[in-house]
């Protein structure tokens, strides 16, 4: 038995899956190459700029944040005029 996996998109044979995560949330994209690199090329400016970090950092935050007691606001280093 041979699987075949189609494109999420134009629904042509995909190539691969692209897995991704954003706010929080999984997704994965069954691509052909053609729209692969047209993915790629989209994000590519985030993706040259974002930290990537592991699912076992990823989870011990998650754990961290959630036995707190008390969430303070994140604070910023930047300067704000009164007007």
């Amino acid at each position: 038995m041979q699987v075949i996996f189609e494109d999420d998109i134009d629904g042509s044979e995909a190539e691969g899956t692209v897995t991704a995560a954003f706010n929080g949330v999984g997704y994965e994209l069954d691509l052909s190459a053609r729209n692969r690199d047209k993915l790629l090329k989209a994000f590519g400016p985030y993706v040259e700029a974002v930290r990537k970090i592991s699912a076992r950092s990823s989870s011990r935050r998650r754990q961290a944040i959630s036995r707190s007691p008390e969430r303070t606001p994140r604070t910023s280093s930047r300067k704000v005029s009164a007007r």
